[in-house]
């Protein structure tokens, strides 16, 4: 807020951006998409001019399995594997997801884990990007 000499006042809004985050002007959410074949990668196209500052590839749960309800989301662009390799990447055009023999993540409670594949329809991949 500044108010000049006479008095007038001026505001700026910070909230620009989503979620009202002022770092991040603008944003993609993909469509949930199905968990591809071993070394098939997807790319998307984001539409931010910019390679993203921000990217997030979750799991949604779809069908409750292993301690996990629907619509509950792992966020795989944290997470360790212990087996298989992933690749999450972006460019100033698309976001992309490719991954070696499987993507083995844990139970709900941590107790063990479970190798999700694309024969798993419980899950689908989202993508977001923020720039």
């Amino acid at each position: 807020v500044t108010i000049d000499a006479g008095g007038a006042i001026e505001t700026v809004d910070l909230n620009q951006g989503p979620a009202g985050n002022s770092i991040l002007g603008s944003e993609f959410i993909s469509t949930e998409q199905a968990i591809p074949a071993t070394q098939t990668r997807i790319q998307l196209t984001h539409g931010l001019g910019v390679v993203p500052k921000v990217v997030q590839w979750v799991l949604r749960c779809k069908s409750a399995e292993n301690g996990y309800l629907v619509g509950e989301e792992i966020d795989i662009s944290c997470q360790g594997y212990s087996a298989g390799r992933l690749g999450l990447y972006a460019s100033s055009t698309k976001c992309s997801f490719v991954y070696d023999t499987k993507l083995t993540l844990p139970l709900e409670d941590a107790t063990s884990t479970w190798d999700v594949t694309d024969a798993d329809t419980n899950w689908k991949l989202v993508c977001r990007a923020f720039a």
